[in-house]
């Protein structure tokens, strides 16, 4: 394993934990519900089996504490809360949930200008390579070159425009 691979997990790691600070900042809430605004919030699922281990860490850490709880049909759901110490780190972290949530709207951006479809035909033709000859694979290496070119070439005129680096 490299030590870019223990990045990524810790930035996962840091964001999912900024994301439900930043949900809870807003008021007490259940699992469920953080899932389903986190996803609306960001436009990124996390399932129940990174949430609640990320919950427990944020306790221990003394971020969240648990707040009641609520009946959910047949089901009782526990309510957390953001503790004053994670308020501290949340607004310590200001500039990168600013970039999660920028990141986010990109992300709807892109899926309403054709981005889902975009991701659909990756996956279908990913499924279908380990059939493909030299002449489709080298056809298929032509064409990524090409929205690749495409997409930077976007990428700094829009930067160049706004001032991003």
């Amino acid at each position: 394993m490299t030590e870019a691979y223990f990045k990524r997990i810790r930035e996962f790691k840091l964001n999912t934990a900024l994301m439900i600070l930043y949900i809870l900042s807003m008021g007490p809430t259940h699992g469920y519900e953080l899932l389903r605004r986190i996803r609306e919030e960001f436009f990124l699922p996390k399932s129940p089996g990174v949430l609640y281990p990320m919950l427990r860490r944020l306790i221990q850490l003394g971020y969240i504490e648990e707040a009641g709880s609520i009946s959910r049909g047949r089901r009782i759901a526990k309510v957390y809360k953001i503790s004053d110490e994670g308020l501290r780190f949340l607004r310590d972290n200001r500039a990168r949930i600013d970039m999660l949530k920028n990141f986010a709207v990109g992300v709807k951006i892109f899926e309403d200008i054709g981005g889902a479809e975009l991701r659909e035909a990756i996956f279908n033709t990913i499924a279908v390579l380990p059939k493909a000859d030299s002449h489709e694979l080298e056809v298929l290496r032509s064409a990524i070159r090409n929205l690749l070119s495409i997409l930077n070439s976007v990428r700094e005129r829009i930067q160049s425009r706004s001032g991003q680096p």
